[in-house]
């Protein structure tokens, strides 16, 4: 039995995400796309990152680089628990987000599928924001919650809309500490 050589040895095997050029086995390319049953390379995102300041009231958007064909992605916005839960934000499916006060203490992401005028679906690909930790208020407004809640109740200037003759009044807003 005669061992393989290395020449011979990687042109009879090139590895799982390598594609041969040409008939030269010496010449090969890294392949990292993922391919249909037939062959085609499935849409994909390169480079996707969330950008935005991960703060409440601070706008998030989620973009990259379509490839193999992308004209359309699919967005879902989710929360993230330490217990290893996920929810999907209701109604949190485009491609910008505005953090809100229930985001406070979880791990952000957005989940994006690519698809191509044909219907076809790429992989999931998935970003958390602030670089993977849990979002946060900023000082001020955690100072303003620190002084609400050791006041027992937040009190707040109330403004009334008159819109076509119609009264909208605020309640005035209270809270008891635990």
């Amino acid at each position: 039995m005669v061992a393989p050589t290395h020449s011979n040895y990687f042109e009879e095997n090139p590895g799982p995400r390598e594609a041969r050029l040409d008939d030269d086995s010496q010449f090969y390319r890294n392949d990292t796309q993922e391919y249909s049953a037939d062959g085609d390379p499935l849409p994909g995102i390169e480079g996707f990152q969330i950008v935005g300041d991960p703060r409440p009231g601070s706008t998030l958007r989620a973009c990259g680089f379509p490839t193999n064909g992308t004209t359309l992605c699919n967005f879902q916005w989710v929360r993230c628990h330490e217990d290893g839960t996920r929810y999907s934000i209701e109604g949190a499916t485009m491609y910008d987000y505005v953090v809100t006060a229930d985001d406070v203490g979880t791990l952000l992401a957005v989940d994006c599928t690519p698809m191509d005028d044909s219907g076809r679906q790429g992989d999931l690909v998935r970003e958390f924001a602030n670089n993977e930790n849990k979002i946060t208020c900023d000082q001020e407004m955690q100072n303003d919650i620190n002084i609400c809640i050791s006041r027992g109740r937040a009190d707040f200037d109330v403004y009334v809309l008159v819109c076509h003759e119609v009264f909208i009044i605020l309640p005035e807003v209270k809270f008891d500490t635990l």
